[in-house]
């Protein structure tokens, strides 16, 4: 018998959304941040938090950096190294949180701030809350126009995103991160670069500025050995070391409650480091934020902070959670200089969230703090004793050695 019966057709669904806004969603999900670290299912979470994060090298924004043109007279794009210049036997470095964005940001703090850069001798000053206030007034000190170059804080922020909102967004002015690089160093072969990293709803745009210093021509890196390159002689590939400085800087998320986030951050801030070709030496200087020195804890494998240890004398008779507790807050450099925030605040407790990491091997020394002198003749009733300082925080500097 043949059937005359139709074959059910299966209900129509009407998909609402656009082409365009599939592409969009696509677009989004394509360019998301590096790994959110609340993506995690509740099974393997503890696995993903010990997973390193590799971050793809798409996600590296690459960028320049500025240099003064005298014939010019302008600030232009650096694009003009010379290989044949070579490295220094050591270099300085200096981070500093000079606090530009604050609404009670002062010009006799600036001017307090350009002088410290000025004074300190230093190769690399790695600069954290900047606001374009104060860049642009860098931009006109005979000093900086002379002698530096920097990353641009506007290229910052198109990688660093737009700013959080909601309840506990942090007021002032905009703010960004900044490298500035000595004239002499620019003249090596380098690159710039940013990194844009999840942060907390409420907070700052948050990204990490790059920089990579080499000598010669990178032409081809061994796979088998990646402190080491072929350069090109006399129509021959031969061996040499690869004398190399990788640098990061960033000003990570801050409050306890984002510890799990900070530990995210610092995390890709390691891999970015430990990324192929391995740098001969890797040096990270930031503003931490930190609550504790377990955060810390990422770095441990590969990376050494610079600060010297209390004396054992304050050590000796302590649990291992106060040893951790007094190395944490050992030589702070933020709480002391404003220790309250309004003046019925609670005081903050001093801590050390400035600091400066480098790799294991490399010889450091003259571990130095600036920027505790307070302003003469003025006054700052949430400063300590009544006297204000050129920044919240401590500029935190350090010497290297390149051999």
């Amino acid at each position: 018998m043949t059937s005359n019966a139709q074959p059910r057709k299966r209900p129509v669904t009407t998909d609402t959304t656009s082409s365009s806004a599939k592409r969009r969603q696509r677009q989004r999900k394509s360019k998301k941040d590096v790994s959110d670290p609340q993506s995690t299912t509740p099974s393997n979470s503890a696995q993903n938090h010990q997973r390193r994060p590799k971050v793809p090298q798409e996600q590296v924004q690459a960028s320049h950096l500025c240099t003064y043109s005298v014939s010019a007279s302008k600030w232009i794009q650096f694009a003009d190294p010379s290989p044949s210049s070579r490295f220094p036997t050591s270099l300085r470095f200096l981070t500093y949180n000079i606090w530009s964005s604050s609404p009670d940001h002062t010009q006799s703090q600036t001017t307090a701030i350009f002088d410290i850069l000025e004074k300190s001798r230093v190769d690399v000053i790695a600069l954290q809350e900047l606001s374009k206030t104060f860049e642009s007034d860098l931009r006109k000190q005979d000093w900086v126009r002379n002698e530096w170059a920097f990353t641009s804080l506007d290229e910052y922020w198109k990688v660093a995103g737009k700013d959080g909102q909601g309840k506990g967004k942090k007021e002032g002015s905009r703010e960004g991160v900044m490298l500035m690089v000595r004239k002499e160093l620019v003249s090596l072969n380098c690159e710039v670069g940013f990194v844009r990293i999840k942060r907390a709803n409420n907070e700052r745009a948050k990204a990490i500025v790059m920089l990579k210093l080499y000598e010669g021509d990178t032409e081809k890196v061994r796979r088998d050995d990646p402190t080491k390159i072929l350069r090109k002689k006399a129509n021959e590939f031969v061996d040499c070391c690869l004398s190399q400085v990788r640098i990061l800087t960033s000003h990570f998320s801050s409050l306890p409650e984002n510890s799990k986030l900070r530990r995210f951050q610092y995390s890709v801030s390691a891999s970015l480091l430990r990324s192929f070709p391995r740098a001969a030496h890797s040096i990270l200087l930031a503003d931490f934020n930190a609550s504790s020195s377990l955060e810390f804890d990422v770095f441990s494998s590969s990376l050494v902070d610079v600060c010297p240890s209390p004396p054992k004398a304050q050590l000796a008779n302590l649990t291992p959670a106060e040893k951790q507790d007094l190395q944490f807050r050992h030589r702070p450099t933020f709480g002391e200089l404003y220790p309250l925030i309004t003046m019925h605040s609670k005081p903050r407790k001093p801590r050390r969230i400035d600091r400066i990491f480098v790799g294991r091997g490399t010889r450091f020394s003259q571990y130095r703090e600036l920027g505790g002198n307070a302003i003469e003749g003025e006054r700052d009733q949430l400063g300590k004793n009544g006297k204000r300082y050129p920044s919240d925080h401590l500029a935190v500097g350090i010497k290297i050695e390149m051999g």
